[in-house]
């Protein structure tokens, strides 16, 4: 078992499921179980404390616990068991997810446009951090529009505003891995950084 993978997998579910986005912890969990399912013998104590606070955070969230059907307390050695009772919870979720009806994307595009026109509005006041909120918040309305990281990074960028624009294109990254485009942009803004 890779311990730093499993562990930077598991620490992004943790960060995901505290941000309520609790189909990508899941996703990113169910990966940290399988890896330490994988192998004999009880995992590491860091592993096994990561593991125990995200299936606290899951635990208390409601649409787990009632596609889980199953208690969701970790012990050490039932990994495998864990796994299966997420993975049971995340593809319920998952196919909800999916059934979203065609009015439902309409209105949840048309409020991530409205979040993403009045952080342009506020950047171009000089108003970064209410920009900064409104950007967050279309994040909340995330589905697949893989365009949304780049697309913030580079307002925030035109804006001079590179250190926020980095945060979103590593985002742009998690959700877009093998983007070049995406690279290129990060690369140039490093550059521009060193410049400075």
């Amino acid at each position: 078992m890779d311990i730093r993978k499993v562990k930077d997998v598991l620490s992004k579910a943790k960060l995901y499921a505290t941000r309520g986005d609790f189909i990508n912890s899941l996703k990113f969990m169910l990966q940290g179980l399988r890896d330490v399912s994988i192998n004999a013998g009880a995992p590491p104590t860091e592993i096994r404390a990561l593991i125990r606070e995200v299936s606290q955070i899951y635990a208390n969230e409601q649409s787990i616990k009632s596609n889980a059907k199953a208690s969701l307390i970790y012990s050490p050695g039932q990994e495998k068991t864990l796994y299966a009772t997420l993975k049971r919870a995340y593809d319920a979720i998952a196919e909800k997810a999916v059934s979203e009806t065609y009015d439902e994307t309409l209105e949840r595009k048309r409020k991530l446009d409205k979040h993403l026109i009045l952080g342009k509005r506020y950047l171009a006041d000089g108003k970064i951090a209410d920009a900064d909120a409104m950007f967050q918040e279309s994040l909340k309305l995330y589905k697949d529009e893989k365009h949304l990281f780049p697309y913030i990074a580079k307002i925030l960028s035109e804006a001079n505003q590179d250190a926020r624009a980095l945060f979103y294109l590593k985002k742009a990254t998690e959700v877009d891995p093998k983007n070049e485009d995406i690279r290129k942009m990060i690369q140039a803004l490093l550059a521009k950084r060193e410049e400075a």
